[in-house]
């Protein structure tokens, strides 16, 4: 798939910012660029002008099962915040992390175990995309200029030697 990316230089010049950043490997229609301004002043785009990256990456096609429990691992639930940012590293590979990394037939899916009766298991758009879709739990309102955490009502395991990103 390709990602969409921000250009440092907009970024932290002019606080334009890139969403919507994911074009799926079987999309052939025109790419659009989806730019937010969070700066004081009017940014005028002219044609030619560079305004985004377009990022080719790998992606991991594994089916999504629905689990009833998943595998404890060292970092939990621990969500937002919770590794913080002036903790010590820690340089010595603990026993749980070195079972994490060995890989096993589970790693041939990613594993989701609902946590509230309203959640949606993630589907892809098409056989070919890129992503799975994520739906929301519960009912929400973005005031505008703000942001929010809209919870999903799922818990994952992904495959090992994999991440999950999400994307806007």
């Amino acid at each position: 798939y390709a990602r969409i990316a921000p250009r440092s230089g907009l970024a932290a010049k002019k606080m334009i910012a890139c969403g919507a950043g994911v074009v799926d490997y079987d999309y052939r229609g025109e790419v659009g660029v989806v730019l937010f301004n969070h700066g004081p002043e009017d940014f005028a785009v002219v044609v030619g002008d560079r305004v985004a990256q377009l990022i080719l990456e790998e992606v991991s096609m594994v089916p999504c099962v629905e689990v009833e429990s998943l595998d404890e691992t060292a970092r939990g639930a621990g969500g937002f915040g919770s590794t913080g940012v002036a903790q010590a590293i820690n340089e010595a590979a603990s026993p749980k992390a070195a079972a994490v990394a060995s890989s096993s037939p589970a790693d041939e899916a990613m594993r989701v175990k609902r946590t509230r009766s309203s959640a949606s298991l993630p589907v892809r758009g098409s056989s070919a995309a890129a992503g799975f879709d994520l739906a929301a739990a519960e009912a929400y309102t973005v005031k505008a200029g703000g942001k929010a955490i809209v919870m999903t009502g799922l818990s994952i395991a992904i495959p090992s030697g994999t991440y999950a990103r999400i994307a806007p």
